[in-house]
């Protein structure tokens, strides 16, 4: 017999609590189970004004937004929030009621670029996280324990070229911008100019100079970390769909997904 969908479910109120819709077995509930975040409000204390400007939003939600968005390959911070936006499981890792605003892309990308450029924060927040995980065996080596659900994308398998790309958080962070540009100049805006920030007191922080929540100084090129080299891999890329990762692995179809 045929089960027909409730015409008014969409409109339906119900009392469901935000945990519920979350599986059992989600990876960011087990993250989230061994995982502590409350660090990067210490690290990141001497960046933000204490006493002047606006209400900064909690860093812990951004660097919880920029973890989801690595983790899950969200190339895009425009794409990220609009992906917290609809999954129940996101808002549920950021502590974000359904109701609750998301903060929105340009908040992300002017934090990283002025707050945080040349601090070598974001760096160390992740090699925190990563040493965590290492501590509670969610990953080992070089492979990191995740789910994830594939769909087919619109590509030939044949049609790719080989590319190296670096493994690292900054390169993630490279790719961000990257978006960020390609957005501004598809909507004939310049490009957002790349601020170098140097480690700022609570007294000096930029939400004291224009009562913004994203300002901080420039730095010099002295107080910028040195580069360093970064542990790269080969991947195909599609020449077709180059957003689509080509995927082998047991009983799964080879191709791009």
């Amino acid at each position: 017999m045929l089960k027909l969908a409730a015409a008014t479910a969409q409109t339906e109120l119900e009392m469901v609590t935000l945990d519920q819709p979350v599986p059992r077995d989600h990876l960011l509930r087990l993250i989230d189970t061994h995982i502590r975040f409350d660090f990067i409000r210490e690290k990141t204390e001497e960046l933000y004004c204490a006493n002047n400007g606006r209400p900064a939003i909690d860093p812990v939600v951004l660097f919880k937004m920029l973890f989801v968005g690595y983790l899950f390959g969200v190339r895009s911070e425009r794409r990220l929030v609009r992906e917290i936006e609809v999954n129940v499981a996101y808002r549920w890792f950021l502590g974000l009621r359904l109701t609750d605003k998301v903060p929105d892309a340009s908040t992300l990308s002017q934090n990283r670029r002025r707050r945080f450029a040349g601090t070598g924060i974001e760096q160390e927040i992740f090699d925190t996280i990563v040493e965590q995980a290492i501590e509670h065996k969610l990953i080992g080596g070089r492979v990191l324990y995740t789910d994830s659900t594939h769909l087919k994308a619109n590509a030939n398998k044949r049609h790719y070229e080989q590319v190296d790309i670096e493994q690292t958080p900054a390169a993630y962070l490279a790719e961000l911008d990257a978006a960020v540009d390609a957005e501004r100049a598809a909507a004939d805006q310049r490009p957002l100019r790349r601020a170098q920030a140097a480690p700022v007191s609570r007294s000096d922080a930029g939400e004291n100079r224009d009562g913004g929540e994203h300002g901080a100084p420039p730095a010099t090129s002295e107080t910028a970390p040195e580069a360093t080299a970064a542990d790269t891999r080969q991947i195909k890329r599609s020449t077709v769909d180059p957003e689509a990762g080509f995927m082998v692995r047991d009983q799964k179809p080879v191709g791009f997904f």
